[in-house]
């Protein structure tokens, strides 16, 4: 009973970890791969996704999302350089 009870233990602190830490790349990756779903493209794009904690990124709530992006363009826009941040 003792092992089992171990590795359920061991096994939701890893997932715990998994998810703490990787929702925000999780989620960077989402958000850049639905852009250019939608016609965004840009020479080089940073997406950063922030929420307290980072759990809640992977219930789709996000406390500010953050786009750079430089050659920029989106169906008929056209821009040098975007900054976004939505809070």
């Amino acid at each position: 009973m003792r092992g089992c009870l171990f590795v359920v233990l061991v096994g939701s602190a890893v997932l715990a970890g998994a998810a703490w830490f990787g929702a925000p790349p999780l989620t960077s990756t989402v958000v850049a791969s639905v852009l250019e779903g939608s016609g965004y493209h840009a020479a080089s794009t940073t997406i950063i996704a922030s929420a307290d904690p980072p759990v809640r990124l992977l219930l789709g709530h996000a406390d500010r999302l953050t786009i750079d992006g430089h050659d920029v363009t989106w169906r008929t826009f056209r821009a040098v350089g975007v900054s976004l941040t939505l809070l």
